[in-house]
Order: structure tokens, then sequence, then C-alpha cells
């Protein structure tokens, strides 16, 4: 995920998901931290300015990502609303119930947050509640 501020990103997915460093690389064109969080690793690239135009690579001319998507099973998703909102989010519930066929075997519970620099994600649950 590209990155404006790479320690403000680093230190929100440490405080709200429990995130680990697991490397820090400094190269020419960028800065990478591997941060993990339980099973999942996010890669936070910041690039490095060269003059007053930033370097990016062909592939990711945007910061931030499109989407991102934790799955959860369903007896969690309140749990991890709470905890959430405890720690400061900006996290929305919603719950929607999709027809039962082969390809959604019951209903889904999202949660939708932001991180500070205001890339999305959600937290799905599937299946019977």
């Amino acid at each position: 995920m590209y990155v404006n501020n790479i320690e403000l990103e680093r230190d929100w997915y440490i405080r709200v998901f429990g995130a680990t460093v697991l490397r820090n690389v400094h190269n020419p064109t960028s800065q990478m931290m591997m941060i993990q969080l339980p099973g999942y690793r996010i890669d936070l690239l910041k690039p490095q300015q060269t003059g007053s135009t930033p370097v990016t690579q062909p592939k990711s001319p945007h910061l931030g990502w499109a989407h991102v998507n934790f799955s959860l099973p369903p007896e969690e998703i309140d749990q991890a609303l709470a905890v959430l909102k405890a720690r400061g989010t900006d996290v929305k519930s919603s719950a929607f119930a999709v027809q039962a066929n082969k390809e959604h075997p019951g209903a889904n519970w999202l949660l939708q947050l932001h991180d500070p620099e205001g890339n999305e994600i959600e937290i799905v649950a599937r299946g019977y509640y």
C-alpha cells in the first residue's frame, strides 16, 4: 500500500490491529515497512521524493489501495466491533442478509473503517449466525 506518512500508518495498524513491524527497508526510490497482522502481512511503501515529483511504480500511480477485506467467523463480529470502537476507529456496522444459495450460504455481517489516510478496510463475517 502506497502511503504519504509511513510512521502514522504503522502506528495506527499497531494500535488498531496489533500489528508488528517485521522489517524496514530503505532504497533510493522508496521506503518499505513490512508489518504483520495476525495471519496477514501488509507492505507499507512510501515513495522517496526526487525534486518535487514523487517516484512511483508504473502499476501503482496512486496512493493507498483500492479495497482490502479481512474475514472473521460470524460469532466474532460483535467482539470485533466493540474492540474497534474502543480503539477509536470510525468503524461502522451493517448486517445485510443475502439470499442463501451455492455462492452465499447464509448472511453477511460487515464492518467498515478507514485508516488515517482514508483507505477503506472491510471486515466480513459470512455464514449462519
